[in-house]
């Protein structure tokens, strides 16, 4: 074996070693909409966003079922309706626990979106964003935002 690769193989090894994903488990709730309605495309948008980017980005990915409510409740509501899930994604070795909170109030596309972003352990909120629903031309305008929008996120991962 020539000494170029030799020393390939060795550093291939140190690489793969050396290489760790973050575990991020995903949380999107939805409000202001009915309980009897079907699922909305756009939650599974958002929802298909998330898995999309963060696995491109290297992280392990993982969600807690879509949670559906009739009401606005407050940001402390979130994190206590949110505890329970953030303590199993804890138990099953999550690294980051993201809730998504899309704010529809009866209409198709939600008017607003949350993020809050935690880090397991310690169990400690790192980022919290608000933004603006918008209206899309077309699906893949839609998804393309959607994305653009997400990997936002990605670089709060690594402030712990």
């Amino acid at each position: 074996m020539s000494k170029k690769r030799a020393s390939a193989l060795l550093l291939g090894i140190f690489l793969v070693l050396n290489a760790e994903a973050s575990m991020v488990s995903f949380y999107v709730i939805e409000t202001g909409l009915s309980q009897e309605g079907p699922r909305n495309v756009h939650s599974e948008r958002w929802e298909n966003a998330l898995f999309e980017v963060f696995f491109d980005a290297g992280a392990i990915v993982s969600n807690t079922p879509m949670l559906r409510l009739d009401f606005l409740p407050s940001r402390d509501e979130i994190e206590d309706i949110a505890s329970k899930d953030m303590d199993e994604a804890e138990s099953t070795g999550s690294d980051y626990f993201i809730i998504t909170q899309l704010n529809y109030s009866g209409a198709a596309a939600p008017y607003e979106i949350w993020f809050i972003v935690f880090t397991i352990s310690p169990n400690k909120k790192i980022y919290e964003q608000k933004i603006n629903g918008k209206t899309y031309i077309s699906v893949k305008d839609e998804n393309d935002d959607l994305k653009k929008i997400v990997k936002g996120l990605v670089p709060h991962l690594n402030k712990r």
